[in-house]
C-alpha cells in the first residue's frame, strides 16, 4: 500500500514524463503559497497541543458549563468551533478526543453505546467542519480555494475578509448542530455528577500558565492580527499572508517552543496530497483555458 502523499507525487511525475507540462511548472505547484500556508497552520496546531493550551481551555470550559449534559454538548461544540479558528480542524479533533473520552467515562460505565456518546463524538466532528470555514487556519480547503481564486480572477481575499463573511455561517451551523443533536441524540441523563470538580482538578494539576504558553499564544495571535490588519493598513497590503504566518513557524523554533523532533512529526503525507491537488488543479485550468476559443475584441 503506497501512502496517499506518495501517490500524489505521481501527479507531477506523469505530467513531466508525458510532456504535458514542464517540470518547473508541474513541481512548483507542490509548494505554492497556499500549500505553505497550510503547513504553517498545521504547525500552529502542533504548538497548541504541545504547550497544553488546548487542554487548559477545555478544562476551563467544563468548569464553566457545569454538569448539565445539554450544556456539556454546547460547551464542547463551542470550544471545538473556536479552536478551528486558530488551528486545523483535524488537529482540533485529535486534541478534543481524549477530553471527550474523559467526559464519557464519567457519563457511563456500560459498554453499550448511548445517544449521548454518539452525539458527543459525531457532533464534535461535524462542528469541527463547521467552525473550520471561518478562517484560513481551520482547513486546507480555504487556503487552496483562495489560491485558485487569486490565480483565476486576479484578486486576493484577505484573512479578515474571509472571516467577515464566513463567521455568521460557521457559528450558525454550530448552533444548528447543537439543536440537531439535542433532538436526535438527546442524552439519557440530565447531568454528569462530579464533572465540574474533576475539570477543576485537572486544570489545577496543570499549574499556572507557563511562559512558553504565553509566548506561543502571543506569536500566534500577533500573526493573526497582522494578517487581519492587511486589509486596513496600506503598507501591509503587498505582503503575502503566507509570509506572515510562516513567521510564526520560524519563531516557534527560534524560541525553542518546537524542536527538530516536532518538525519530523509534521503530517507531510497531507501536505504532499494538497501539493498534488494544486498541481492537477492548475493542469485542469490550463486545459480549460486552452479549450475555450479566443473571441476577437474580448
Amino acid at each position: 500500500m503506497v501512502p496517499i502523499g506518495v501517490t500524489s507525487l505521481t501527479i507531477g511525475v506523469l505530467q513531466v514524463l508525458f510532456l504535458i507540462r514542464p517540470a518547473q511548472k508541474a513541481f512548483t505547484d507542490f509548494m505554492t503559497p497556499s500549500v505553505l500556508f497550510i503547513f504553517a497552520s498545521l504547525v500552529i496546531g502542533m504548538v497548541f497541543t504541545k504547550t497544553g493550551l488546548t487542554k487548559r481551555l477545555a478544562y476551563k470550559m467544563l468548569a464553566i458549563v457545569g454538569e448539565k449534559t445539554s450544556m456539556i454538548y454546547l460547551g464542547c461544540f463551542v470550544v471545538t468551533a473556536a479552536l478551528t479558528h486558530i488551528m486545523a480542524h483535524t488537529a482540533v479533533a485529535a486534541t478534543m478526543y481524549p477530553l471527550l473520552m474523559t467526559i464519557y467515562a464519567m457519563y457511563t460505565d456500560d459498554d453499550e453505546p448511548t445517544k449521548f456518546g454518539k452525539g458527543l463524538f459525531m457532533g464534535m466532528a461535524f462542528v469541527a467542519g463547521a467552525g473550520s470555514i471561518v478562517t484560513l487556519l481551520g482547513a486546507a480547503r480555504g487556503a487552496v480555494a483562495l489560491g485558485f481564486f487569486k490565480d483565476i480572477v486576479g484578486r486576493d481575499v484577505s484573512f479578515f475578509e474571509l472571516t467577515f463573511y464566513m463567521f455568521p455561517i460557521g457559528w450558525a451551523m454550530t448552533f444548528v448542530l447543537w439543536g440537531f443533536f439535542m433532538v436526535f441524540f438527546k442524552p439519557e441523563k440530565k447531568t454528569i455528577p462530579g464533572l465540574r470538580e474533576k475539570a477543576k482538578k485537572l486544570g489545577a494539576a496543570m499549574g499556572k500558565i507557563t511562559k512558553t504558553e504565553i509566548l506561543a499564544a502571543s506569536i500566534i495571535f500577533i500573526c493573526i492580527l497582522v494578517m487581519s490588519a492587511k486589509q486596513f493598513i496600506p503598507i501591509l497590503k503587498p505582503v503575502d499572508k503566507t509570509a506572515i504566518i510562516l513567521v510564526s513557524t520560524v519563531l516557534f523554533f527560534v524560541f525553542r517552543i518546537l524542536d527538530i523532533k516536532d518538525l519530523e512529526m509534521v503530517p507531510w503525507n497531507i501536505i504532499l496530497l494538497l501539493g498534488g491537488a494544486m498541481s492537477i488543479g492548475f493542469l485542469f485550468l490550463m486545459v480549460f483555458n486552452a479549450s475555450i476559443p479566443s473571441i476577437p475584441g474580448i
